[in-house]
């Protein structure tokens, strides 16, 4: 699958060696032995045992099912490409092998958000019941592409803090890792699908 890219190859590799040389960290750094399953089923946060978000809020809360959250100690430009209003998947097919089943053609154009350090946006801002299931394209430089799916519902749509450190199980978080040389999302495994992997 050919990725789109937002910047070249030596604007990816300048911003994350920035990144390193100012020693400019996520507030709790999170080494990469940790991404190879161990933590299978949590954020990096402290993610509640229900999945459930804060029962308060508080103002401007985010709402959302599946919230993407910029661990980076940078403004980090996110291409999330929701799919498109043509497109209608098979979850079983689509949850079995999710990235033989989300062709790049699947997805919209999209559009690039720039998230400053530990911002928070929902990947599609949706109502409930609008798909039986969902798929969002998200890339940015230093992560290439990953997949993102999910039944409608399964996580539910809650409201989040603008700004939240316990986080529930429909928050993925972009982080740095191999010394802040490249960057991963990390969420629950059912949610994540790194397209390249297959």
């Amino acid at each position: 699958m050919k990725a789109w890219t937002i910047a070249g190859r030596g604007a990816a590799a300048l911003l994350l060696s920035t990144m390193t040389a100012a020693g400019c960290e996520p507030e709790d750094r999170v080494e990469d032995d940790g991404l190879a399953g161990e933590d299978e089923g949590a954020s990096s946060g402290a993610g509640s045992d229900d999945g459930m978000a804060p029962d308060d809020p508080g103002p401007g809360a985010i709402v959302g099912d599946v919230i993407l959250r910029n661990r980076v100690a940078l403004d980090m430009p996110v291409l999330l490409r929701p799919l498109g209003d043509q497109t209608q998947l098979d979850c079983d097919a689509v949850e079995a092998d999710p990235g033989a089943n989300l062709p790049t053609t699947a997805f919209a154009d999209g559009e690039v958000h720039t998230l400053a350090p530990h911002q928070m946006i929902p990947v599609w801002s949706h109502e409930a019941g609008e798909r039986e299931c969902y798929a969002v394209w998200v890339e940015t430089e230093g992560l290439g592409v990953r997949l993102l799916y999910w039944r409608d519902g399964e996580p539910p749509i809650l409201p989040y803090p603008d700004s939240c450190c316990e986080v529930g199980q429909g928050v993925v978080e972009l982080i740095p890792v191999n010394d802040g040389w490249s960057l991963e999302l990390l969420g629950n495994t059912w949610l994540v699908h790194d397209p390249s992997a297959t």
